[in-house]
Order: structure tokens, then C-alpha cells, then sequence
């Protein structure tokens, strides 16, 4: 019985069990089981769901599933989810995938009161009784709201384990707008929560556009600006942590360090960064400013926000300027930050300083530095220089109230080799401005300023630079400005002045500048202003005088001015408006217009003229030039007017009636008179958005070109078409050009234009059956004949135009009166395009030939390139007083923007040169001469450099006749040339059968050569002159170079050197010569540079009974003189003084009174009579 109950209980126990096996597999292992257990969720949860597939035994998809609770909202539209029940048995929750994808999370603020705080916190215990496994999990497209802000991310992907006691990530990856985060590393789920961690980051550059909610807006856009790539591995607990964080894109960073978080006690960090040398764009500075700047250094970081301290060492360079050594240490709080250490140093100069700052009350500041040895010309390559300063700074700012202090102590050193001292101060206290004695000196100029400007005003200043190619060397002069202010805020008076001597800029040139002006008074904008100028040269334009008168304000001035070419030319216009803040508007007065080649052009009545920004435009501005001074008829006339209005164009109107041809005469050759007047209207239009209408016809009458070949012979040239028509309809137009001599030829040109394509189609046409009308035309040209015929067609559009040209030059014959020497049988050839333009010319040059042929390619671009060859045989080149020149040339010249090579060889057959005295420039210059704004062969920054490689050979007809030197001359040379030297040569002239007559004697030649081996100025010297006296061959041997020659007598048989000299430049010995002879060989030794000179005057003045026979010099070597001297008795003595090179004589005595005073006496060109006492000591 027993045994049946207990088998039949066993037998309920295993049917209980297998029911509720068979319910549990029901419910998780099929559908309909999960569904029904789905909804028992849904019914105690609230949670809605639209659609799920699958059971919970083998993955389970839910779709739209939404839940709410507490003002907490959830909402997914996909999840599924596959795991391993078994591993329930030992308490794990494997999961083997879950993803949800479009999650949305929403929290609404809320509304109670936090009563957290009234209990003592303690950190929670987040350890769980199992363990969560799951080996994939993903997310996709999640959104959190809290309030009012929204936080979106792409996606999520990870693989993690969550309890018992430790949470572990293998993976976590969020990817969002192309940014990329990984996470791994394992922290405890207990206090104080231990934990290792690595991440990387891969950011790349931001999209375009990123959506508001995204979080990567919460990145600094600086990051991601170029691709990021970082790592860090942090260990530790929420108490403390260490770290090491490094990157390697954009830049290398390496950063290291200790955080005490401050959970459990004070809050601290230690950290060291350090960053290897990399451009300045790589740390997110990609400034324009600071381009291809480097930078590298180290930051150590001790403390807390409220105590801290730092010191800094870095290296910047940034092209090509020196590199830069930066130090600073600083320590500060909350409310300052203080630099006790401020050092910057490098190869051109250092900087060291301490500076504070403060923020507690407004803000404050102060800082004191001392600079040494600082280059500018580092920075500006034109200033170098050495600058010592000691300077400080302080100011406050607090609400709108600004205090400033700057005090520069002493501002010492030089800069481009001047001078540089400075010092001064200056203070802004609310509106108050002080200077304190603020001085610049640089070399000899001065900027003075001393005062203030506030309530009450009193501030002088004063420019005092005598020496402004000192500050600029392309400006020059002397320059002296001052002025003032004072009164008071309310009636302010300002006063300056400013005067210049010798003032000039590149090609502008101002002898004398005054200008004087007055603010008469500041509020009411009245000023007065006075400006004179003489002797102006403006870009080779020169003018006598220019005045400038402005008076008033601007509401209503009046300006004047005046400007003066010479008695016969000039200019004078007044005018008076005013100003609206907008627009001025005023009438033009006066004009007047002086020429030599004209009557005076006067205005016929005030024009009004307006100007603004969007409009401009002159009234009927007409100048007319009587007949006669005392009658109102007009001789010649012009007006113009034209407007201009931003959004409706321009338009302008131009008629001449009887405007002199002779104006000119400015550009033509002195001998040259125009006659006849030109005629005609002209109108312009340019409509907004529209094209150009151009429409003019100008013609002359009457016209004649005369040249005056001598006082009393001319030749004339009538001129029967002198015209310009242009005509335009629409965007068409078409112009013509005429210019006709009856008898001579026509040149004609013709252009159509569409002006709305800008294309061109045109010709120009030239027939001359004679040239020479244009004798009147051509400089250095007389007796012009021959024949041109040329044709030059244009075609393509305004900004490509082409261009193609075919012109012949045939039978001209010509003369260059100011080279001696004519042409005849000149042909040329001229053709070709715009890429590559050919030209050949052949002429007969006296009985020999010159030809050339070059060709010039993109010769309208700024990368044109010319080729030329020179070629000829025996031209006659020259034929003048000084030099008769025939040249047989073979010279090849290139040419581009970049330089200009010149090479070749050139002989010279026969040349002839007559010098009767030496120029000028013979006598050299003392080396120890510096020549002051000396002009120099180069043109400026642009010229072209220049190489030139040139063989010179003498043929066996050159000859030479200087000062009483005849030789017929040979040899050879080689003329070099670059950009960094001089013309250099190299070779040997040889004097061949040369004859010197001097000192009324004839000597024979018997070698001479001059050495070349540098520059051409400067040969060496191998001559030897020799005569016979009675058996007897002496001469003089001449040595050393051209500007320090060298001179020795010789003789054989062998003579005293007294003797040898007199025997060869007077033709006896010394003993009988005459005391005028005596003179002639003392002034021989001076200017031969003789050796043993004065052993040589000595010993004649000894033959002659003279106490003194030598010549004296003062500084300049022109002033020497022959000086004779006879002690008549003891303390009387007598000279007598002849200049060597400018004759003058003068006669003097000298009376020694006693040993220290003397009376001394000359007569000359002028008188004088001294009495001199000498003291030693």
C-alpha cells in the first residue's frame, strides 16, 4: 500500500514537472507561447508593440514598440533578439545578439523636488546576482531628449559582460556624421570603481552640414577641421587617475599626467604635454597670418583651478627668419594669472619680462620687458640694426572706463647704421590723453610730441629731418614740420606748418616745399591751408612753381591753385563748393591755360561739377582763346561735359573748334613748326548693362609740317587728310584714320569693332613714295629719301587681339649728322605675327656694310624673347672731330624679361681718335672720396640684368693723337660684363711706332703696352720713351697703372739721375739748364710720379742756389703748386708759387720775429697778411 502510494506520488510529482516543462516550452519555445506571454508583459507594463515574430527559445523580433511611464517615454522601430536560455542554469544571461535600430528615448523634466540631498550620500553598489554576456550588440539611429534639447546618434555597436562585480567591454564603438569613437577596458561595479580603459578616436573632416540634434556639435569644430586620430589609457578609480593621452593626426601631442579628481580630497592635477616640432596648421592655427609657421614644445601643469602653476618652453620657425626660443612661467588662481619669467630669445635679438593679470574687479593689467640687440631687418630685410629697450605697461579696464600707462625708459642702439634713441610715455585715463616728452631719433632726424588732449587741449609737436635718405634712401631732402593744438574741447585750435628743401621720390623732385595751414576752428571744420612748391621735376616734367589756397569748411570752401612751367606755360584754376556728408558739389571758377605754342585758353564761364559715390558728372566746361588781347573774338575753342550715375552709366560730349596744331611742337624736334587747327565733335555713352557707343569726327585744315634746315632755308610739308571719324550704330563700330602728304604718300587705318563681343577686324596702311616728311619727325635724322610700304592687319578681341605685319623699307638713304656719318641702300623687312615677328635690314654705311636680322617671339606678352644678329663688313660708323670708326661686327644678342646676353667679336679695321686735352673725367677721383647719391648704371629693382662676352681686335689702321701722344695701336681684348661687376676686360693694347712730345721735346716710343685684367678704367701701364743727346740714350720708363702710374729715368752710358732728366726733357744737362727749365723738370717730376721726386728737386734747387724747390698740396690734389724758396737773410724768407694745373701765381714773405711768432705775407689772386704765434706743449 505504501510502496503504491509512493509510486503513485512519484508519478504526480514527474507528470507536474513534465506539465510545467511542457508550459515553459510552450511559452518560450513556440510562437503563439511567446506571444501570449508577450501580452501578459504588455498588460502589466503598458508597453505597445505592433508586430512580433519568433519565440523567446529562438529569437524574438518586436516592431514599434512604444512605452511611457513617469513622464519617461520609449520608442523603437525595430528589435530582436536571439540568446541562450541554458546559460540561466548558472546564473548568466547569454545573449547572442540584440539589435534596435530608430530608439527614442524622450525625459521630461521634472517637477519635484530633489530630497536627495537630505540624506547622507553614499556611492551605490552596482553589482547584479548575475551576469549579462552579450556578444553583439547594435543600435542604430538613436535619439535621447531631455527637455527641450535633443541627442542623436548614428550608431552603436558593442560587445560587453555587466556583473556580478565588474563591468567589461571588449568593444564599444559609436559612430556618428562620419566620426568614429572605440572604448575597451574593465572597471569594478563597487566604490571607489577601479577601472582600465583605452579609447581611440578617428575624426574626419566635418560635412558640410550636420543635423542641429547630432552630438558631435557638442566637438569643437577646431577639432575636426582636419582628420583627428587620437588614443588614451587611463587607469585608476573615480578618486584618482592616471593617463596618457597621445595623437598623431593632425598633430603630434603627447600628454601624460596625474588627476586627483577631488572625490575623497582636494582636487589636483599633475601633467607634462609635450609636442615635436610640426607646423603651426597642424595644431588647428591654419591661419593665412602665420603660414608655414613651425612650432614644438613643452607644458607642465601643477595644481588646481584655484592654485596653480605652469612653465613653458617652446620653438617656432616660420620661413625664413630666425628661429624663436619661447620660456614662461606662470602661477595664478581664479581671479590673477602671474608671469614671473617672460624670456624669448633669437639669433636676432632676446626679450625677457614679467607681466600680471588680474580679474577680480574689472580687469587689470602690468607688465615691464627688456629688449636687446633686436634686428629689425629680420622681419624687414631694408632695417637692419641693434635696438636696446626697457619699456612697461599697466591699465585697468573696468565697466566702459579704460586706463592705460606705457613708458618706454630708454630706446637705444642703431638701425640700418644710424643712431636710434628714444624714450617717452603716455597715458588714457578715461578721455584724457597724455604724452610725456616722446621723442625718435634716427640719425640725424627727430620726432618730438609733448601734451595732452582732454577737457582742455595743449599738444606740440614738431618733424625735424634734415637727413630723410637716412629713413628712406629712395626719399631725400630736408624736411622740418611742427604744429600744436590747444583751447579747449569745446573750441579746439590746431596749427602746423612744414618745410622742404631738395625733397624727391623716385622720379619726382620738389627743390623747395612751404606749406603753412590753420584749423581755425575744429568744431565748425574751418580750415586754412596754404601749400607753395619751386623747382618741381614730376617724372621728367619740370615746373618753376605750384601754389595751393584752400579756405573754409565743408559746407562752403574755396580752393585755388596755380602751377607754372615757366613764363610762357602754365596752369590756374579756382574753384569753390561744399561737402554734405554725401555729395560734393561746386563750381569750377577759373582756368587758365598758358603755352608757348598757343594763345591762352581761358573759361568761358563757371562749369558746375558734382561728385558722390554712385554719381559724378561736369556742366558744359568750355575754354576759349582770343584773337586779340583787346577784342572779344574767339580764336580757338573747346568743350566738354559728361555725367556718370551708378545704376544708369556714363555719358560725355568733346568739341574742338580751331585748337592749334602747333601743341604739338612739346613732342617734335625744336626745328620743327606745325601750322593748322583741328576740328570736331566727339560723344560717348555707356548705358548700365549695355555696350559703349563712341561716335567723333576730328579733322584738321590748314595743316603743314615746316622744318628749318638753317635760319634761312626750309623745307614744308602740306598735309591735305588729317582726320579721325568714328562711327557706331548699335554694338557696331567703325572707325578711320587718315593722314595724307600730297606728293609723298598716305598712311590710312581702318577698325571695325562689335562691341557687345569685343571682337576687332582692322588694318593700317601705309604708301610712301618718299619719307621725307618724317625728317621733321625723326631725332638725329637729316636728309631722309625712300620708300615705305607697310600693312599691319588686326584682328580677335579686345583683351586677345591679333596682330600680323608686313612692312618694307626700300632705297633709304639718311644722315646722322651727330655721329659724322650717312647711309645709303638702307632696305628692312618687317613681318609676322604677334608670336614671332622677323626682321632683316641691310644698308651701306660709307663703303662698307652693316646687316640685321632678329626675331622676336610673344613679343606682346610679358614672356617676349628677342634674337638678333649684327653682322658687317668695314662700316663706317663715325666720323667726328674726336674719332673717325670703322667697324666690322659679328655680335648675337638674346634678350627676355629674365636678362640680356650680348656675345660675339667686333674688329676694328681703321679708327682714328683726336684728343686735343683730356676731359674732366680723366683726373681720378681720391679713393678716400665718397660720392653722395652718385648715379648708377642700374635703372632700379626691374632692370633687366645684363651679361655681355665680347672680342674687340685693332686692325692694322688705328690710330691715336691725345695731348702730344701719336702711335698707331694693335692688339687684342676681351670685354666681359654680369650683373655683379663692372665691364671687365682682358688682353693687351700694343702702342706700335708711337711718338710723345712734351716739355717742347720729341720722343721716340720703343714699346708700350697697356694690360688689361680688370676694369677697363684701370690698365697696366709698360712704356718706355727714349731720345739721344750727344750719344747719350735716356729715357722713361712708365710702370704701375693707368690711375697710379709709376715713373723711372734711365740712361746709357750711365748719368746722374739730375742729369738723365734734364738731357730728356730739355735736351742738356742739368748744368746748363736755365731756372724756367729748372721749373719745367721739378713740375715733370710732379705730375710723371718720377722715383726719388723729391731726392731729384732737391738737388736741382741746390744747382740754382734755392733754399726750397717742391710742390705742395692742400686736400685736393687740383690745388698743387711748384713752391721755389730763398732765405734772403736769417729770419727773412721769400717763396714764390706756381699752380700746376691752374697756373695762378702768387708771391709771399715770412718774417720770423721771434721763435714763436712769425709775420707772414702773400700777394695773389687775393691778399693776406697774418701774424701767427705758436705755443707747445
Amino acid at each position: 500500500m505504501i510502496k503504491r502510494l509512493l509510486l503513485r506520488g512519484l508519478l504526480f510529482v514527474v507528470v507536474l514537472v513534465m506539465s510545467l516543462l511542457c508550459a515553459l516550452t510552450l511559452l518560450v519555445a513556440t510562437e503563439p507561447g511567446t506571444r501570449w506571454l508577450l501580452t501578459k508583459v504588455r498588460e502589466a507594463t503598458g508597453a505597445e508593440f505592433t508586430h512580433q515574430s519568433g519565440a523567446l527559445l529562438r529569437g524574438v523580433v518586436l516592431q514599434d514598440v512604444r512605452y511611457q511611464n513617469a513622464g519617461t517615454q520609449v520608442a523603437l522601430a525595430n528589435a530582436e533578439l536571439r540568446w541562450h536560455p541554458a546559460g540561466v542554469l548558472w546564473g548568466v544571461l547569454l545573449v547572442d545578439q540584440l539589435e534596435v535600430s530608430g530608439l527614442r528615448v524622450s525625459v521630461a523634466p521634472s517637477d519635484e523636488t530633489d530630497q536627495a540631498g537630505e540624506q547622507p550620500f553614499s556611492w551605490p553598489d552596482l553589482g547584479v546576482p548575475f551576469a549579462l554576456v552579450a556578444s553583439d550588440v547594435s543600435v542604430q539611429d538613436f535619439s535621447l531628449q531631455l527637455g527641450g534639447d535633443t541627442y542623436a546618434l548614428d550608431g552603436l555597436q558593442a560587445e560587453l559582460s555587466y556583473g556580478p562585480r565588474s563591468l567589461t567591454l571588449d568593444g564599444l564603438t559609436l559612430t556618428s556624421a562620419g566620426q568614429r569613437l572605440h572604448l575597451q577596458g574593465t572597471a569594478s561595479l563597487t566604490y571607489p570603481y577601479a577601472l582600465e580603459l583605452e579609447a581611440d578616436a578617428q575624426l574626419q573632416t566635418g560635412p558640410e552640414s550636420v543635423p542641429a540634434s547630432d552630438i558631435t556639435r557638442f566637438i569643437p569644430e577646431m577639432l575636426y577641421r582636419n582628420q583627428l586620430q587620437a588614443e588614451l589609457v587611463a587607469s585608476g578609480n573615480i578618486t584618482e587617475l592616471d593617463f596618457d593621452l597621445r595623437t598623431a593626426q593632425p598633430a603630434q601631442i603627447n600628454a601624460t599626467g596625474h588627476w586627483v579628481t577631488g572625490v575623497e580630497e582636494s582636487a589636483h592635477l599633475q601633467a607634462q604635454l609635450r609636442a615635436p616640432r610640426q607646423t603651426l596648421s597642424q595644431f588647428w592655427l591654419d591661419y593665412a597670418a602665420v603660414q608655414g609657421m613651425q612650432m614644438g614644445g613643452e607644458l607642465n601643469v601643477e595644481g588646481w583651478l584655484d592654485s596653480y602653476r605652469a612653465d613653458f618652453s617652446g620653438e617656432y620657425q616660420w620661413d625664413d627668419y630666425p628661429e624663436v626660443t619661447l620660456q614662461l612661467v606662470g602661477e595664478g588662481d581664479l581671479q590673477q594669472l602671474k608671469l614671473p619669467e617672460v624670456d624669448l630669445h633669437t639669433a636676432e635679438g632676446s626679450l625677457n619680462g614679467e607681466a600680471a593679470l588680474n580679474w577680480s574687479e574689472g580687469f587689470v593689467w602690468s607688465a615691464d620687458a627688456v629688449a636687446k640687440a633686436i634686428n629689425p631687418g629680420a622681419l624687414v630685410p631694408d632695417w637692419p640694426g641693434a635696438i636696446d629697450a626697457e619699456f612697461s605697461t599697466a591699465g585697468r579696464v573696468q565697466g566702459d572706463n579704460l586706463e592705460l600707462e606705457a613708458d618706454v625708459d630708454s630706446l637705444n642702439g642703431s638701425l640700418r647704421g644710424l643712431a636710434v634713441q628714444g624714450s617717452g610715455g603716455a597715458q588714457w585715463d578715461k578721455e584724457r590723453l597724455q604724452l610725456d616728452a616722446l621723442q625718435v631719433s634716427l640719425g640725424g632726424n627727430l620726432v618730438q610730441a609733448n601734451g595732452h588732449i582732454g577737457e582742455t587741449l595743449a599738444l606740440d609737436w614738431e618733424i625735424k629731418a634734415p637727413l630723410l635718405e637716412q629713413i628712406d634712401p629712395a626719399v631725400g631732402g630736408q624736411l622740418d614740420a611742427s604744429g600744436r593744438v590747444y583751447g579747449d574741447l569745446a573750441q579746439p585750435k590746431v596749427e602746423g606748418g612744414l618745410t622742404a628743401v631738395e625733397l624727391h621720390w623716385q622720379d619726382y623732385w620738389i627743390e623747395s616745399l612751404a606749406v603753412d595751414s590753420e584749423v581755425e576752428s575744429v568744431k565748425g571744420q574751418r580750415l586754412r591751408l596754404n601749400a607753395e612748391a619751386s623747382g618741381l621735376n614730376l617724372a621728367g616734367t619740370e615746373f618753376s612753381s605750384a601754389n595751393l589756397v584752400f579756405a573754409g569748411t565743408p559746407e562752403a570752401h574755396q580752393l585755388s591753385a596755380e602751377l607754372k612751367q615757366d613764363d610762357m606755360t602754365g596752369l590756374a584754376a579756382s574753384l569753390g563748393g561744399a561737402w554734405d556728408g554725401e555729395t560734393w558739389s561746386g563750381q569750377l571758377q577759373q582756368l587758365e591755360i598758358r603755352s608757348a605754342y598757343m594763345r591762352t585758353l581761358r573759361l568761358q564761364q563757371p562749369a558746375l561739377i558734382s561728385a558722390a559715390a554712385s554719381q559724378a558728372s561736369v556742366e558744359q566746361l568750355c575754354l576759349y582763346a582770343r584773337s586779340r588781347q583787346d577784342t572779344d573774338e574767339v580764336h580757338s575753342a573747346a568743350c566738354a561735359s559728361g555725367s556718370w550715375q551708378q545704376n544708369q552709366g556714363a555719358r560725355g560730349q568733346l568739341a574742338l573748334e580751331r585748337l592749334p596744331l602747333s601743341l604739338l611742337r612739346r613732342w617734335l624736334k625744336d626745328e620743327v613748326d606745325v601750322n593748322g587747327f583741328l576740328h570736331g565733335t566727339g560723344q560717348f555713352s555707356w548705358e548700365a548693362q549695355g555696350v559703349p557707343q563712341l561716335n567723333a569726327d576730328f579733322r584738321a585744315t590748314g595743316a603743314e609740317l615746316i622744318y628749318h634746315v638753317n635760319d634761312e632755308e626750309s623745307d614744308s610739308y602740306p598735309i591735305d587728310d588729317f582726320s579721325l571719324l568714328v562711327q557706331q550704330a548699335g554694338s557696331e563700330m567703325d572707325a578711320t584714320a587718315d593722314l595724307t602728304f600730297p606728293g609723298y604718300g598716305q598712311i590710312q587705318a581702318q577698325l571695325q569693332a562689335q562691341m557687345d563681343t569685343q571682337s576687332l577686324q582692322g588694318e593700317l596702311t601705309a604708301a610712301m613714295d618718299s619719307l621725307s616728311p618724317f625728317e621733321a619727325l625723326l631725332p638725329a635724322v637729316r636728309n631722309i629719301d625712300g620708300r615705305l610700304d607697310a600693312r599691319a592687319d588686326i584682328s580677335g578681341s579686345f583683351g586677345q587681339p591679333q596682330l600680323k605685319v608686313d612692312a618694307e623699307l626700300s632705297q633709304v638713304g639718311f644722315e646722322m649728322p651727330s655721329f659724322g656719318v650717312s647711309y645709303h641702300d638702307f632696305n628692312a623687312r618687317v613681318q609676322g605675327d604677334q608670336q614671332t615677328l622677323n626682321v632683316e635690314v641691310r644698308t651701306q654705311a660709307g663703303d662698307g656694310q652693316l646687316s640685321l636680322t632678329a626675331e622676336a617671339q610673344d613679343f606682346l606678352t610679358q614672356a617676349w624673347q628677342v634674337t638678333a644678329e649684327l653682322k658687317g663688313e668695314a662700316a663706317h660708323v663715325m666720323n667726328s672731330q674726336l674719332l673717325d670708326l670703322y667697324l666690322t661686327p659679328d655680335i648675337i644678342l638674346e634678350a627676355s624679361p629674365e636678362q640680356v646676353r650680348v656675345q660675339g667679336s667686333a674688329r676694328v679695321p681703321k679708327a682714328h681718335a683726336v684728343i686735343s686735352t683730356l676731359p674732366t673725367s680723366a683726373t681720378k677721383v681720391s679713393d678716400d672720396v665718397v660720392v653722395v647719391d652718385a648715379e648708377t648704371d642700374d635703372a632700379g629693382g626691374n632692370a633687366i640684368p645684363i651679361y655681355m662676352d665680347v672680342d674687340i681686335a685693332l686692325g692694322d689702321e688705328v690710330s691715336f693723337n691725345a695731348a702730344g701722344f701719336k702711335a698707331r695701336l694693335g692688339g687684342e681684348l676681351s670685354i666681359d660684363k654680369s650683373p655683379e661687376r663692372a665691364l671687365y676686360a682682358l688682353g693687351n693694347i700694343n702702342i706700335i711706332n708711337g711718338r710723345f712730345q712734351a716739355y717742347g721735346q720729341d720722343l721716340t716710343i720703343e714699346k708700350g703696352t697697356l694690360s688689361f685684367q680688370g676694369p677697363m678704367d684701370n690698365p697696366g701701364l709698360n712704356v718706355t720713351a727714349t731720345r739721344e743727346v750727344d750719344d747719350i740714350q735716356v729715357g722713361l720708363i712708365i710702370g704701375g697703372t693707368l690711375q697710379s702710374p709709376t715713373s723711372e729715368i734711365y740712361s746709357r752710358p750711365q748719368q746722374t739721375e739730375s742729369d738723365a732728366m734734364s738731357m730728356l726733357f730739355t735736351g742738356k744737362p742739368i748744368s746748363g739748364a736755365s731756372s724756367g727749365e729748372a721749373s719745367m723738370l721739378v713740375n715733370a717730376v710732379a705730375k710723371l710720379g718720377i722715383k726719388r721726386g723729391q731726392f731729384l728737386a732737391d738737388d736741382i734747387a741746390g744747382r740754382f742756389g734755392l733754399d726750397e724747390l717742391t710742390i705742395k698740396s692742400d686736400d685736393d690734389v687740383k690745388d698743387s703748386s711748384l713752391w721755389l724758396g730763398k732765405y734772403l737773410t736769417e729770419d727773412l724768407y721769400v717763396h714764390y708759387a706756381i699752380g700746376l694745373f691752374d697756373s695762378i701765381s702768387t708771391v709771399g714773405l715770412t718774417y720770423f720775429i721771434s721763435d714763436n711768432l712769425r709775420l707772414e705775407a702773400e700777394s695773389g689772386q687775393v691778399q693776406s697778411a697774418d701774424l701767427i704765434f705758436r705755443m707747445e706743449r
